[in-house]
């Protein structure tokens, strides 16, 4: 976890089919981390350099979709206020590799 983390956001990752599991994604210089809050064998690191877009779905589900080279990660967020300052915080740290839509 090199570089130093900004805010960190709690989110609930779909991790199966009716499954979703509460996490804490925090941006780092060189990563996204998902530190998982139920079990913390499940956490895991994505390399911001494989990130290749993020989706923030703004509505009543406010939804995260981050892809990468190698999978997509759904999520949601669990309050609009978390929603807005990610929408403003991803849009800064990722600029051209951020699209928040309005539904």
């Amino acid at each position: 976890m090199a570089g130093k983390k900004i805010p960190s956001f709690n989110i609930s990752l779909r991790k199966g089919f009716f499954k979703n599991e509460l996490f804490k994604m925090c941006l780092s210089n060189d990563d996204v981390i998902f530190e998982c809050l139920q079990d913390k064998s499940k956490n895991f690191t994505t390399p911001l350099e494989k990130v290749t877009k993020i989706t923030i779905y703004e509505g009543k589900s406010r939804e995260i979709e981050i892809r990468t080279k190698d999978e997509v990660i759904f999520g949601n967020f669990n309050s609009t206020r978390t929603l807005n300052r990610a929408i403003n915080i991803f849009g800064s740290f990722f600029s051209e590799k951020f699209s928040h839509v309005c539904l």
